[in-house]
């Protein structure tokens, strides 16, 4: 009577997992043909792959307290296996290749379009072999997470975006930078590298209506960050 007990309780659990992605097994979350298609739709689509598996299964969200705007590394936010939108995108960067090219970072607003109400959020974003923005957003457990950038609901409107190169080649430098910000344009120089244009680790040139302060904040963020980053 016990071990039918036991073998009836055992097929519920089994069932109601089934039914539930968020209670299966992490490593038991995988999809021939979502791989495929990412395969087929991305350069490096495998890696691009592996890295949603980890946001989108992997991690649960985790709402950071007030005035409290902490950045965990990959490294800290796998261990935890709980983050914000800022650590799930650091995240997924991590697990793409070093090449990558097709795909980057970015801080912003999402608006919706009938209400104009927006919300600060972080996000990833890529760009498919036929040219098409594709956003890559976490904490799913589904694989519904890589969808086109058109969307009738909402619109995204940047901050600040790194690509891919941008962000690995920022990587490098661990020294305290020399931020320079003016109307248009910024300089993000190593301050123990002598020199100014030749040696500069990142240049961009940014719209009228940019956010300065916004920017020069993402920037001293991203300094500890990479400190941090190891």
């Amino acid at each position: 009577m016990k071990k039918e007990k036991f073998i009836s309780v055992s097929v519920i659990i089994v069932f109601f997992a089934f039914l539930n992605p968020v209670f299966s097994p992490v490593y038991g979350n995988e999809n021939d043909k979502y791989r495929k298609w990412c395969e087929e739709m991305f350069e490096n689509g495998i890696y691009i792959y592996e890295g949603y598996k980890k946001i989108a299964f992997e991690i649960k969200y985790e709402e950071e307290l007030a005035r409290i705007d902490y950045w965990k590394t990959p490294q800290e936010t796998y261990l935890s296996r709980k983050g914000d939108c800022e650590d799930a995108a650091f995240l997924f960067l991590d697990s793409l290749a070093m090449s990558q090219k097709n795909g980057g970072i970015v801080w912003g607003w999402v608006i919706n379009k009938e209400t104009g109400m927006g919300k600060a959020h972080v996000w990833c974003e890529l760009i498919a072999r036929d040219g098409i923005k594709y956003i890559v957003e976490p904490f799913s457990y589904n694989w519904n997470g890589i969808t086109a950038a058109k969307n009738k609901s909402e619109y995204r409107k940047h901050i600040f975006k790194l690509s891919c190169v941008e962000f690995n080649h920022l990587a490098k430098y661990h020294h305290k930078w020399d931020i320079q910000v003016d109307y248009k344009e910024l300089f993000v120089i190593d301050s123990l590298m002598y020199g100014y244009v030749n040696n500069s680790i990142l240049y961009k040139n940014f719209n009228e209506d940019y956010d300065k302060k916004q920017v020069i904040h993402i920037l001293e963020k991203l300094q500890k960050y990479f400190a941090r980053n190891k």
